[in-house]
């Protein structure tokens, strides 16, 4: 036997003298600041990215929301929540990295005059990619008995993409038909082949906006608004867009530009090639965590 000095093994729980800290008690937390605008996409975005940067770089994150308005505010007069209430909704939910903390602040009468800072969209499919902790409605167990079908539609929009900004008409080509009918005529096409749509609209609780998509076998929407809650729940998706982003930013939803293109009849099989697609982008997702990104996290604004 070698003439080793005896060496003492500890027999404890392997977390005895790990002691948790605040946030504040951190020296150099990650902190990002970011524009406060309406739209589930601008506040699904920027938490997603918010936690992913945490567990990149294993490091806490303080994200806060500047907003110009002196207090919360809701899209529309008319709907029940506001968007700093879905923010809550959205951070309550998210999947949380091991042993990192994020907080979200909110600043009011700051009107921030960039975008945003310390931010890296270098791999735009995924830096703000993250899901909640709940969903991946797909073909396993039940769903495929499940025939609703959640519709994200600018039908009750306030003001039309077009309208509002002429820039953005192509996240939904839908709305500009002659008509501005062409939403209700997919729907209707749709359920004589026994499908059973669903309208969700700004005014709708974020909650059940979420239990609808989660109930139905996927969502069919425009580039935009509760697409974001579609994504961030890992639902198969099919969007009518006219964006080359759309494929960066939904990466595993079928994508249309025209309504010609579309055939109802295949639904199911878009379902599948959507649901495909999501789990190659999952283990794309997976090793994109484990490469730390702080070389390229730039201080200067955007």
């Amino acid at each position: 036997m070698p003439n080793n000095p005896h060496t003492p093994f500890r027999l404890d729980h392997p977390l005895q003298d790990y002691k948790e800290h605040s946030i504040r008690d951190v020296l150099n937390p990650l902190v990002i600041n970011w524009k406060g605008k309406i739209g589930y996409g601008d506040i699904i975005s920027p938490i997603s990215y918010a936690y992913n940067m945490a567990e990149k770089n294993s490091t806490d994150v303080i994200l806060k929301f500047h907003w110009k308005e002196s207090e919360p505010q809701k899209y529309k007069d008319s709907d029940t929540e506001t968007i700093q209430q879905w923010i809550d909704t959205t951070n309550n939910l998210m999947t949380k990295p091991p042993f990192w903390d994020i907080k979200i602040e909110h600043i009011y009468d700051s009107p921030l005059p960039y975008n945003h800072d310390n931010y890296d969209a270098t791999d735009m499919e995924l830096h703000n990619l993250r899901f909640s902790t709940y969903g991946m409605n797909d073909m396993k167990n039940a769903y495929k008995t499940y025939s609703k079908i959640t519709f994200v539609t600018s039908i009750k929009h306030k003001q039309q993409l077009a309208e509002y900004d002429k820039g953005k008409a192509w996240k939904d080509p839908l709305a500009a038909t002659p008509s501005g009918m062409a939403w209700p005529r997919v729907a209707d096409l749709i359920k004589k082949r026994g499908w059973d749509p669903r309208f969700v609209h700004y005014e709708t609780q974020m909650q059940k906006c979420i239990d609808t998509m989660l109930s139905s076998r996927c969502v069919i929407g425009y580039h935009g608004a509760h697409m974001w809650i579609a994504r961030w729940l890992g639902m198969p998706m099919i969007i009518f867009s006219k964006g080359s982003l759309t494929k960066k930013a939904f990466p595993w939803a079928l994508t249309f530009e025209y309504w010609s293109d579309f055939h109802p009849e295949l639904i199911e099989e878009y379902i599948e090639q959507s649901v495909q697609k999501r789990e190659e982008v999952i283990d794309e997702y997976k090793y994109w965590l484990t490469e730390p990104n702080f070389h390229r996290l730039r201080s200067e604004r955007s």
